[in-house]
């Protein structure tokens, strides 16, 4: 099974993709870097590739509250 997570480089994606890596030998981890987001069409493509999606990626320090709801909202 191919599963994606976004969010990879994170503490919590990064600990699943090894569990998934070291524990799931017939699962693969497709990492969806932070530029799919801006290109549609790619995003896609890469989407159909996979049968679970794991969303992880999101601000959670920033300058301000409203930056880090706006920034988690748009992605």
């Amino acid at each position: 099974m191919k599963i994606g997570i976004t969010g990879n480089n994170g503490f919590i994606g990064y600990h699943l993709s090894n569990s998934i890596t070291y524990f799931k030998e017939d699962w693969s981890v497709i990492p969806f870097n932070k530029n799919l987001f801006s290109h549609q069409k790619n995003f896609l493509l890469l989407l159909v590739n996979v049968m679970l999606l794991v969303h992880l990626a999101g601000v959670n320090r920033a300058d301000s509250d409203e930056e880090v709801y706006e920034t988690n909202i748009n992605a």
